[in-house]
């Protein structure tokens, strides 16, 4: 499953935290996902999955 999508976490979560919120919502397994962290124009962070 290819694409980018946007997940709401908070500053605490860690980047496991991140991919377990995407498995039960895209039932993608953990160890198949890849975070790319990715900084925009607004000094904001986005992470693409």
């Amino acid at each position: 499953m290819k694409g980018t999508y946007f997940i709401q976490c908070d500053p605490t979560e860690t980047v496991l935290d991140v991919k377990a919120k995407t498995q039960k919502r895209f039932t993608q397994p953990v160890s198949k996902q890849r975070l790319i962290l990715m900084s925009t124009l607004h000094s904001t962070w986005t992470w693409c999955i």
